[in-house]
Parts: C-alpha cells; structure tokens; sequence
C-alpha cells in the first residue's frame, strides 16, 4: 500500500496549494463583509449579529469541509466524500445567502470571489475523487485491480510450464511496476516496454510450450503491458 500513499501525497500537494489560497479568501473574505455590515450604520444590531453568525458557520463548515479532504486522501474512503458533499453544501448555501441579502449589496463583487473561489475548490476535490475511483480505492479495486488480475493471469500460465527465463522476465516487470508505483517516474513505463521487447522473442525460443498456448500467454502479456500503461496514463 505504500505507492497509494505517494500516489495521495502527490494529490494532497496540488490540492492544499489551492485549498490553502481558498482559507484565506473564504474566511478572511467573510469576516470582512460581516465586519464592515456591522459597522453600517445602515443595518440593526440584531441584523448585524445575524449576518455575523452565519459568517461563523460559513468559516466553520469550511474547516470542516478541509478536514473531510484530508480524511479522504489519508483512507480512501467513500463516507468522506459523502461527508465532503454535505459539508461543501453548507458552505455554499451560506454563501448564496449572504449573496442574496440587500444589506450587503455594497459588497457583491467581494461575495461573488469568495463564492468562485470555493466553487474550484469544490470542483477541485471532485477531480481528485473520479480520479482516484478510477485508479482504484484499494488494491483490488479499479485500475489497480485490473492490474492485479491480468499480472496473475500471466504468471499461473507460465507457472504450468516452469519456463524459468520466462518467469525471470516477468519478476523484472513486476519490479519496474512496483517503482514505478513507489516513485511515479515515467522512465519506469519505457521499461515495461523493454522488457515486453525481451520476452517475444525468449517466448518464441522456449519449446517446451506450445504454439497454441504461446498464443494465449502473448495475450495474456499484452494484457497486462495494456493495463499497466492505463494506470500509468491516469497517474502521470
């Protein structure tokens, strides 16, 4: 599991670049609209202490919303993106009420960022989320879970006929997989492909599997290249 974890540290570092940017607009922004709408003569005490406790709900539930975020990339798991959605609602729906009170009209352009703001961070996560769905939440899952099952699928052919430098091949596949996983660097996927390059022609030689099953296992093989290079696709 240890490639999940850098493949959310990778995701964390984009996320909290824009996340920490939002914190500043979403809570400084809605504590300086509710503070110059309570300094306005304009406006009631009652009104003014209203408007300040949905701001502090707007700030909270954002907070909240973050901690969901963080849940989510450190586990994997779909409650958080449930919890996220209600948290993001909250947010949202205290936000369009500050957008839709007359009294703040004077400070619309300032609610609208605020609203754009948190709307791509919103969406932001969403990508996170789709994306790693269709790598996969865990290791069976997804991507990763096709993966796992084409790799097993090559390595019981080869296992019938205990083609030793056919099996030696493909443990050094297996190797640039798992760096590529731990270290997400491309070079890794040129070597699938080499190795790919090197195992036709050692399967061709090796006589003691025949032509109709040699057909299978260079299927089977292709497979699996195929599926590796899907999850290469989606992580870089």
């Amino acid at each position: 599991m240890k490639f999940l974890s850098r493949m959310r540290l990778i995701y964390q570092i984009s996320l909290i670049g824009l996340s920490a940017l939002t914190i500043f607009v979403i809570v400084g922004g809605v504590l300086f609209v509710a503070d110059a709408q309570r300094q306005s003569a304009e406006n009631s005490a009652d009104s003014a202490l209203q408007d300040r406790l949905l701001v502090d709900d707007i700030a909270k539930e954002f907070l909240n919303a973050r901690r969901r975020e963080k849940d989510f990339l450190l586990r994997l798991d779909e409650k958080y993106v449930t919890d996220h959605a209600e948290t993001v609602a909250a947010v949202h729906d205290g936000l369009e009420q500050l957008s839709a009170n007359p009294k703040l009209a004077p400070f619309e352009t300032e609610i609208g960022s605020i609203l754009t703001s948190f709307d791509a961070y919103a969406d932001k996560f969403s990508k996170i989320v789709n994306l790693q769905r269709d790598i996969g939440l865990t290791e069976e899952g997804g991507l990763l879970g096709s993966l796992r099952s084409s790799v097993h699928d090559v390595e019981e052919a080869l296992a019938t006929y205990n083609a030793d430098n056919l099996t030696v091949i493909m443990l050094m596949m297996r190797r640039h997989e798992k760096d590529f996983l731990a270290r997400i660097d491309p070079k890794y996927v040129d070597s699938i492909d080499a190795r790919l390059a090197e195992f036709g022609p050692a399967l061709a030689a090796t006589s003691s599997i025949p032509d109709d099953e040699k057909k299978k296992i260079t299927g089977l093989m292709s497979s699996y290249v195929s599926d590796f290079k899907a999850l290469a696709e989606k992580i870089l």
